[in-house]
């Protein structure tokens, strides 16, 4: 049983790891790419309908505004649960 408790132990640790350096990604996907597209937007779907912003930056323009607490997280959520996966 000691053998599965260190492995257990091990896969924590990784897990771990991996959730600190995903936070990091995103972080600094944050800081550097979303926040030049910030704006003052209450909805993803008010994004998705302004036609000052190029389609290639809705994406960073919604993280920037969900970063600054414009758009809560519930509604990334569920906008990204609708999102169609790519394989």
């Amino acid at each position: 049983m000691t053998e599965y408790k260190r492995l257990g132990d091990y896969i924590r640790e990784v897990i771990d790891r991996l959730k600190r350096i995903q936070k990091t990604n995103v972080t600094t996907y944050v800081r550097e790419k979303c926040l030049q597209h910030n704006n003052a937007h209450n909805s993803i779907r008010d994004i998705e309908e302004d036609t000052t912003i190029a389609a290639s930056y809705k994406n960073q323009a919604i993280m920037a505004s969900v970063n600054s607490g414009n758009i809560p997280l519930d509604e990334l959520e569920l906008y990204l649960r609708k999102v169609p996966v790519e394989e």
